[in-house]
């Protein structure tokens, strides 16, 4: 049973410095067999300590505060065309800056410049003569300015589009599309706690759906640069990624309900990713279990927190030296950009080598103005299509768009690649199934609510 001092997650009352349990600190840092079963699960959630003694708790207070300190505005959203919704806008984007900027900030500090940890999970083994015990120091290698550049860039990107989202709900409260219930209601205290269980159900099935093969190709190999993962990497996405992302607040869109919900949800989906991809092992929020995901790729799609790949068979529980990753291997060889890579800024790292590549990011280019142009102003690029065809676009455009390229060019994956051993009609068609109604259908949803 969980003491005080490991309330929100932490270990004996400290950030820094101590390992999970399962920990054995004569290994190296991810050698540790991680623990995951449907028992241990169960016991969690019914006693509550997926929440109180997590950092799902630290994640509650932030957006507690952020929702009382910074209440949302109804009367300025009602027209999304108006100044006062651009105005509005803005604020709440820097508000989100600061807030999530500065929680990714203490981490990146504490981590990189302050040293606050000691067991990077890709680090350098050296043996301490003094007391004749082994030791695991940081190599050499941080993240370089480029690499930085680069995750900051696509992080900010995420705020906005987060901000978008938000902004988009607020609106569909405002003008009675979704009926604000009453604050105290049993509903809200249910909604509260099964939040991080529904981001962890929605992670595992929007995920495993990003790493079919088209969509990794043209989206989600973009996160997968960061091998190396540090905090920022985190919310590192491509904006069709994020677009999917975001669609975790399918229930609100669904069922309604408090607007603190929205935000709850928001900030799980934006505070997590921070910490989980600090690639540090010896602090209260490190996460080997994602570490692994980067590091091999083909495992661990969902998180430590729900324990689907231990039921798929896509479950590793720890580093396991001399294996390689194929589809890393084949992003190293073709893609154009490399974090580690002098100068700063070359032309190869703002264009794309191929031309499909290019192909991909016009047609997305051209799907999100369409939307813009129709919710912020006259829509006289979207004038023929409806509030339906306007949700298909945008919820099914940026994949149907990848599925055809790779059609056109080809690729020595398979289609189905890394899931191609699955039955179609079985465990393949189920996930794929449950990753479009999580992801593309809930953006089709809301993007036809908002253009009706």
């Amino acid at each position: 049973m969980s003491s005080f001092g490991s309330i929100g997650g932490l270990r004996n009352f400290t950030i820094f410095g101590k390992t999970s349990p399962y920990v054995n600190v004569e290994k190296p840092p991810g050698h540790s067999p991680l623990p995951q079963s449907w028992t241990s699960w169960f016991k969690s959630t019914i006693t509550g300590s997926y929440f109180i003694f997590s950092p799902n708790l630290i994640w509650f207070v932030v957006s507690f505060l952020v929702y009382h300190i910074f209440p949302f505005k109804y009367e300025p959203c009602k027209d999304l065309q108006s100044i006062k919704v651009r105005q509005y806008f803005l604020q709440r984007f820097f508000i989100h800056l600061v807030v999530v900027g500065g929680y990714y900030s203490f981490w990146f500090a504490s981590l990189y410049y302050k040293s606050c940890s000691r067991r990077k999970f890709r680090g350098q083994v050296k043996k301490d003569n003094s007391n004749f015990t082994t030791t695991y120091v940081t190599p050499p290698n941080y993240p370089s300015t480029k690499s930085m550049v680069h995750n900051i860039w696509y992080w900010m990107l995420g705020i906005l589009q987060w901000t978008c989202w938000e902004v988009a709900v607020v609106h569909l409260y405002a003008t009675n599309k979704i009926i604000i219930p009453n604050e105290a209601d049993l509903y809200l205290v249910i909604g509260i706690a099964v939040v991080p269980i529904w981001r962890g159900f929605h992670f595992y099935f929007s995920h495993r759906f990003l790493h079919i093969r088209p969509i990794y190709r043209f989206v989600h190999s973009l996160h997968h640069r960061n091998v190396d993962i540090e905090p920022f990497a985190g919310l590192t996405m491509h904006p069709v990624e994020h677009l999917y992302y975001f669609a975790c607040l399918a229930p609100t869109i669904w069922l309604g309900g408090s607007p603190f919900l929205l935000l709850w949800n928001g900030y799980h989906l934006l505070l997590s990713p921070a910490a989980s991809h600090s690639g540090w092992e010896d602090h209260f929020q490190s996460d080997q279990f994602h570490y692994l995901h980067h590091a091999k790729f083909e495992c661990n799609y969902g998180s430590a927190s729900m324990p689907f790949d231990f039921t798929s068979n896509t479950f590793q529980d720890k580093l396991q030296p001399g294996t390689k990753s194929l589809q890393i291997l084949e992003d190293k060889k073709n893609n154009h950009v490399s974090l580690h890579r002098t100068p700063l800024i070359e032309w190869k790292d703002v264009m794309p080598a191929k031309k499909v590549d290019m192909i991909y990011i016009i047609s997305n280019v051209i799907i999100f103005y369409i939307l813009f142009d129709r919710v912020a102003f006259n829509g006289d690029w979207s004038v023929p299509l409806s509030a339906h065809s306007m949700g298909i676009l945008v919820g099914f455009g940026p994949v149907i768009v990848a599925v055809l390229l790779r059609w056109c060019v080809g690729d020595k994956f398979s289609i189905r690649w890394p899931f191609h051993k699955e039955r179609i009609v079985g465990k393949f068609g189920l996930h794929l199934i449950l990753g479009i109604l999580l992801t593309c259908w809930p953006t089709f949803q809301l993007v036809e609510l908002i253009t009706r």
